[in-house]
């Protein structure tokens, strides 16, 4: 199995329970907490009551965990976050009026360093494309944070964008071989 469901509980903070409106992109995060694992997301996320934060997917070395459905919102694309020259930053059209309820979302767990392992990349590739197959959508699809909203993340990939697009295109790569094994 690609991914394990441990669904956190319903809550107004980190999973209401409100349903997807479509599904238009993944977008990639970074979780910026060193060392913390899936699971120790997975435990944080269920406790939280006050800040609203969520993702659909976390990826590690070990697991990938699905805490919030997919067919749910997660708190996790604050694209209403951010002013430039005094309006707000729409950087993703395709996601207006509010990203949250148009995506989905994979949260990339860091080391020490706050970088992303490849191992971790890999799985999140896996994911991704997944993802992207079941749902029709391409590998252009596959966006970062701060392409919705200018949010540094995940800071790897924006510091280096080059290591985005190096992950899109092993991204189209797979799409197109999953294509093709289905004709």
């Amino acid at each position: 199995m690609m991914y394990k469901n441990k669904w956190i509980e319903k809550n107004p903070v980190t999973r209401p329970g409100i349903k997807l409106e479509a599904i238009r992109k993944i977008v990639m995060h970074y979780t910026a907490n060193p060392e913390m694992t899936a699971h120790e997301h997975y435990e944080w996320l269920n406790q939280e009551r006050k800040r609203y934060a969520s993702a659909h997917f976390f990826v590690d070395r070990n697991e990938t965990l699905c805490v919030v459905p997919t067919d749910e919102v997660a708190y996790h694309a604050n694209d209403r976050a951010r002013f430039v020259n005094g309006e707000l930053y729409r950087g993703t059209k395709a996601l207006l009026p509010d990203a949250n309820y148009l995506s989905l979302s994979i949260e990339m767990c860091v080391d020490r360093n706050i970088e992303i392992a490849s191992e971790i990349e890999m799985r999140a590739l896996e994911l991704a494309v997944f993802l992207c197959a079941k749902h029709q959508l391409e590998a252009t699809d596959i966006i970062r944070h701060f392409d919705i909203s200018g949010k540094f993340c995940p800071a790897p990939w924006v510091n280096n964008p080059e290591r985005f697009e190096q992950f899109r295109s092993k991204a189209v790569q797979k799409l197109k071989q999953i294509r093709q094994e289905k004709n």
